[in-house]
């Protein structure tokens, strides 16, 4: 079991300014790539989140009115799901400002399992997953984005920086397995950046973030391809309250 506790703070920039920022944080050695970006190139992510119809159209979920405590389950897998990936199953939660993660290592058929039957191996995080899977009840949305990162080089610091690209969603094809094909959450030319650590900002990532003037932003990728789903087709809410009365 992985846990991580920290702070995130987001950013939208443009592809110039991600260019020049990268090179920046480079040049100051205290970052380097993960280890899924070490050829220079980007790696797909994909997340399908789970909710229930009280949730996924509340104030909460479309931000309506402002939420102290958020808890999302979700299946994440690098890229569509196969047999030879890790699948991690997830449960985020955001309280004042911090988001706290805990996430387990599956194999591909563990995650199967679990999306179609409920099942889980019997141990304290499994019980979690499952426990938050009967209150959000069905997957509901399709995230898919493309990601490069970097992390501190110091082993004493937990500075995690993402740069997202072509993040798109889908709320009719929810097959893990699948690429995920939707419009871009973002403008053309735009790339979502965030900063993660519970440690605070060091003095060169501060500097980086007033010389490029940098705006601390809001943009949660589960609202916003919710809330671009429902203004699209009344079909999607449908669907889950559908769902919903279903395993009532």
């Amino acid at each position: 079991m992985q846990v991580f506790n920290r702070y995130e703070v987001k950013y939208i920039i443009t592809q110039a300014e991600y260019e020049a920022i990268l090179q920046a944080l480079l040049a100051t050695e205290d970052m380097r790539l993960d280890r899924y970006n070490q050829t220079g190139e980007s790696y797909p992510i994909q997340s399908l989140y789970y909710a229930s119809v009280t949730d996924a159209v509340s104030q909460q979920a479309l931000r309506l009115e402002p939420s102290e405590f958020k808890q999302r389950l979700r299946v994440r897998s690098y890229g569509p799901a196969t047999t030879t990936k890790p699948v991690f199953l997830e449960i985020k939660k955001k309280f004042l400002k911090k988001t706290y993660k805990r996430r387990i290592t599956v194999d591909y058929e563990t995650a199967n399992r679990f999306l179609i039957a409920g099942e889980l191996p019997d141990n304290q995080i499994g019980r979690e997953v499952l426990a938050l899977a009967r209150k959000q009840l069905q997957p509901v949305i399709k995230v898919a984005y493309e990601r490069v990162a970097l992390h501190a080089t110091s082993g004493d610091s937990d500075l995690r920086i993402s740069f997202d690209t072509d993040i798109r969603t889908s709320t009719l094809d929810l097959n893990i397995s699948n690429q995920t094909i939707g419009e871009n959450l973002l403008p053309a030319g735009m790339v979502l950046m965030e900063i993660k650590t519970e440690l605070g900002m060091p003095t060169f990532l501060r500097r980086i973030v007033a010389d490029y003037q940098l705006r601390p932003t809001s943009f949660s990728k589960f609202e916003r391809g919710l809330k671009r789903s429902f203004q699209e087709s009344n079909d999607t809410y449908t669907d889950i309250l559908q769902k919903e009365i279903a395993h009532a």
